[in-house]
C-alpha cells in the first residue's frame, strides 16, 4: 500500500509515493483486514483536515478484485459485480439504450445493503438480493473518489488481443509449413487440425476463469469462518469451489484429448517477425507478471506508431 500527492506535476513519480504497509502474504479478505483496518481512523480523520485553508480529497486506487474486497462486494462473479451501479452481468452484455442508465452505488448503499445481508443472515447464496455487499467496506471514502482500474483494464485487453494475434500468426505458420510440405496434410485435415488449436486455447481460458473464481470462494469461505463462525455457509462456498476445481480438471483432460502444434510458437516466419518488430518497439513480457506485458510496454504497444507496425 502506498499513498500519492494528486495535484503535482508528476503524481506518479519515484519521489512522489511514499509506501506505508507491506506484507509477505496472499491478499485474501483475512489478511487485507488485517493489513488496512488499523488505517481506517486515520482515513477518516484526514478527510475532515484542513490545510492552508484547503480541505484534503482521498482517491482510492488498485486492481479490480483488490477494490471488491476492499469495499464488500463479491468481486467479478457476483450478479451484481459493478463497484459503481447496479448494473448485472447480464445487462452488461445489452447496448446503453437497451438496458437504460443504472442507479450509481455509494458507500451509503454499499452500508446499507450490507445491514440488510447481514440481518438476514448471512448467507451467501442469496447475495444478489442484497447487490452482492457482503461486507462493509473498510474504508469511509466516497465511491466516486475510488478510481476505475484504467491500468489494468488496459492491460488485460491488450493482453487478451495479443493472444489472439499470437494464435493468428501461428495458425499462419502452420498453414505456410504445410505449403511447402507440398500440401502434405491435406485441407479437410488441416483444417481440423487448426480448429483442434483454437478449441484447445478455448478450453485453456475456461479451465484459468473456473481456477480463479474457486480461489475467490475459498477466500470467502476462510473470512466466513473466521468472522462468522458459519459453517453451514462456510460449507457451501468449499463445496461450490471444489466443484469449480473438478470443472477445471475436467476441462484439463478435455486439452489432452485435442490436437494442439507441433511447431513451437515462436519458430514460424511470422511469429519471428513479431518478435522482430516488439524489439524494434522496446516491448517485451515479463516473466514476473505472469509472462504478460507490464504497463509501459503495453503502453508502448498502443501507440500509433507502434500499431502500424504490428499490422
Amino acid at each position: 500500500m502506498g499513498f500519492e500527492l494528486a495535484n503535482v506535476a508528476s503524481p506518479n513519480s519515484i519521489k512522489n509515493t511514499v509506501v506505508f504497509s507491506m506484507f509477505e502474504a496472499p491478499d485474501s479478505i483475512h489478511n487485507l483486514e488485517i493489513a488496512l483496518k488499523q488505517y481506517q481512523d486515520d482515513v477518516t480523520s484526514l478527510q475532515q483536515e484542513t490545510w492552508r485553508d484547503l480541505s484534503f480529497k482521498l482517491f482510492f486506487y488498485g486492481d479490480y478484485a483488490f477494490l471488491c474486497t476492499v469495499f464488500g462486494i463479491s468481486g467479478a462473479s457476483g450478479k451484481y459485480c459493478c463497484l459503481w451501479c447496479l448494473i448485472t452481468q447480464t445487462e452488461m452484455q445489452e447496448s446503453l439504450d437497451e438496458r437504460g442508465k443504472k442507479p450509481s452505488r455509494t458507500i451509503e448503499t454499499l452500508k446499507e445493503d450490507n445491514k440488510w445481508f447481514i440481518e438476514a443472515g448471512s448467507n451467501i447464496k442469496k447475495a444478489k438480493m442484497f447487490n452482492n455487499a457482503i461486507r462493509p467496506p473498510l474504508f469511509d471514502i466516497p465511491i466516486e473518489q475510488v478510481c476505475l482500474p484504467g491500468l489494468h483494464i488496459s492491460i488485460g485487453i491488450f493482453n487478451r488481443l495479443y493472444d489472439l494475434l499470437v494464435q493468428e500468426l501461428h495458425t499462419l505458420d502452420i498453414h505456410i509449413a504445410n505449403e511447402i510440405r507440398d500440401g502434405e496434410i491435406g485441407n479437410h485435415e488441416f483444417q481440423n487440425y487448426i480448429e483442434g488449436i483454437k478449441v484447445h486455447q478455448n478450453l485453456k481460458n475456461q479451465e484459468s476463469n473456473l481456477l480463479e473464481e474457486a480461489q475467490e470462494l475459498e477466500s470467502m469461505a476462510s473470512y466466513n469462518a473466521m468472522r462468522f463462525n458459519n459453517e453451514e455457509e462456510v460449507e457451501f462456498l468449499l463445496d461450490r469451489a471444489d466443484s469449480l476445481r473438478s470443472q477445471a480438471n475436467d476441462l484439463t483432460l478435455r486439452m489432452a484429448l485435442v490436437s494442439v502444434p507441433v511447431i513451437p510458437n515462436e519458430d514460424g516466419p511470422c511469429a519471428q517477425e513479431l518478435a522482430r518488430v516488439l524489439k524494434k518497439i522496446g516491448a517485451e513480457r515479463q516473466a514476473y507478471h505472469g509472462g504478460s506485458f507490464n504497463g509501459n510496454h503495453t503502453n508502448k504497444c498502443l501507440k500509433v506508431t507502434s500499431i502500424d507496425q504490428l499490422k
